[in-house]
């Protein structure tokens, strides 16, 4: 198994040129068509694997973290921790730059690596992070909540990607039900 945390772009790149095997691409679904095109154009299959509404992620210490119901304008005064995959295939600039000016108004902190995200969650009790649901074990592993959120357009998709033709191993099969089972577990909260 060669496993690699990467970004969506990257994923996409290494699946194309036959580094890896398979991978798994998150995208929001506001840019489906785009993703969907550029995996065509690639030479690449998928299958979704989930479609949820990100959660908004915080300290149990957060000043919001007690609130039942919590708004995207709650938030606004607190640092959000951002995962550092912003980029979409063959987006139109305009809404490019549309999505780089939202991001640049916000306070905010970029990472790259999803264990340093937590770690600076649970050490700065003011910020939070959109995510998909977690499982109760790595919440309670890093002193986290997470709450449902009025957030508008949160809504994301997993997709596996593969090259046309795949025929998967049987190790790959069994990671993909291990991957169905874990994702089924973190759906039924």
């Amino acid at each position: 198994v060669n496993y690699r945390e990467t970004n969506s772009m990257h994923a996409i790149k290494n699946v194309a040129e036959s580094v890896n095997n398979m991978a798994i691409v998150r995208y929001q679904t506001d840019y489906e068509a785009y993703y969907l095109k550029y995996l065509r154009d690639r030479g690449l299959d998928f299958t979704p694997l989930w479609e949820f509404d990100y959660l908004a992620l915080m300290s149990r210490e957060h000043p919001l973290a007690s609130r039942e119901d919590i708004t995207a304008d709650d938030l606004e005064p607190y640092t959000e921790i951002i995962h550092g995959d912003v980029s979409v295939p063959a987006l139109p600039m305009a809404e490019a730059r549309e999505l780089a000016a939202i991001n640049e108004s916000k306070k905010c902190i970029t990472i790259y690596e999803r264990g340093s995200q937590f770690e600076l969650l649970c050490r700065l009790p003011s910020s939070f992070m959109w995510v998909s649901p977690m499982p109760r074990e790595l919440l309670h592993c890093y002193g986290l909540t997470q709450k449902k959120c009025d957030s508008g357009s949160h809504r994301y998709c997993d997709l596996l990607i593969f090259k046309n033709g795949h025929h998967f191993t049987d190790n790959e099969n069994l990671f993909l039900e291990k991957l169905d089972a874990v994702i089924a577990e973190i759906s039924r909260g």
